[in-house]
């Protein structure tokens, strides 16, 4: 039964809480259906994660022994209600995610490198570089160089056989990373909008036969808030192969990477 005015048990559970997990994680999300609801949704064949594979996920977290450089994948928001979400990974999987809100482009870019100049173990920030991001690359390549990621999720993936772009090659790769047969299973922070929003996308197929995840737009229509969260992530986490120097091609413009180089022949389908 939905909880409701009348359903909220005294005590435990306050009608405030209900309501703000609705708008934390959506309702039709497996997260707010298991820990408000008690339902145990079964593992629908087209979400990104199912909701068993990121708990197991969080459990490995305290326990993970961080080796290596760290990077950062910074998701921009400005003043509108998202957040910009940093995520700081490394091989292992998902150190910590920080938020702020209301800052401009400078601002921004100062708190990736303050973030840099706090932990030197971060080698890489990752920048959405579609939209608003544009600007903060260009701060923090102005800054650090090529240690500043381009990162744009329409360009073509590495995979061109089973991708339709680099979003859903870069989102693949995490479920790839927390499946139960995973050779290198990740780990992930008890972050609760970023495991709504993994446990909550979906992926298909389009008439090619290649792989896509769904939409920021049709994202944030179903579960009422942008998957900042979980596109930090993915930047932090891609496969974004071997690093090269920056294209001053005009017909492609700057770019840190050659996984970003080319533009795909094909459009969300």
């Amino acid at each position: 039964m939905r909880a409701g005015r009348d359903d909220v048990v005294p005590g435990l559970v306050t009608l405030e809480w209900v309501e703000d997990s609705k708008r934390k994680w959506g309702e039709d999300s497996p997260i707010y259906r298991s820990r408000v609801l008690g339902e145990f949704p079964d593992n629908d064949d087209d979400v990104l994660v199912p909701l068993a594979w990121a708990e197991e996920a969080v459990r490995r977290h305290d326990d993970t022994k961080w080796e290596g450089p760290l990077r950062i994948g910074l998701d921009v928001a400005r003043y509108g209600p998202d957040s910009t979400v940093a995520v700081v990974a490394s091989d292992q999987g998902i150190k910590q995610v920080r938020r702020f809100r209301k800052a401009d482009t400078m601002e921004t870019a100062g708190f990736a490198l303050m973030m840099m100049k706090e932990n030197p173990s971060i080698e890489e920030v990752r920048v959405d570089a579609d939209g608003l991001g544009a600007g903060v690359y260009d701060a923090l390549n102005g800054e650090i160089g090529t240690s500043a990621i381009e990162m744009r999720g329409g360009m073509s993936p590495m995979d061109k056989e089973r991708f339709l772009n680099c979003r859903s090659e870069w989102l693949w790769n995490l479920r790839t990373r927390l499946a139960p047969d995973s050779k290198n299973p990740m780990s992930i922070p008890n972050d609760e909008r970023l495991i709504a929003q993994l446990t909550s996308v979906k992926w298909t197929t389009n008439r090619k036969g290649l792989i896509q995840i769904e939409s920021k737009d049709e994202i944030r229509k179903r579960l009422h808030c942008s998957p900042d969260e979980l596109d930090a992530m993915a930047y932090a986490c891609a496969d974004i192969g071997q690093a090269a120097s920056v294209s001053i091609d005009p017909s492609v413009g700057y770019r840190s990477n050659p996984c970003l180089l080319y533009t795909s022949d094909a459009a969300d389908e």
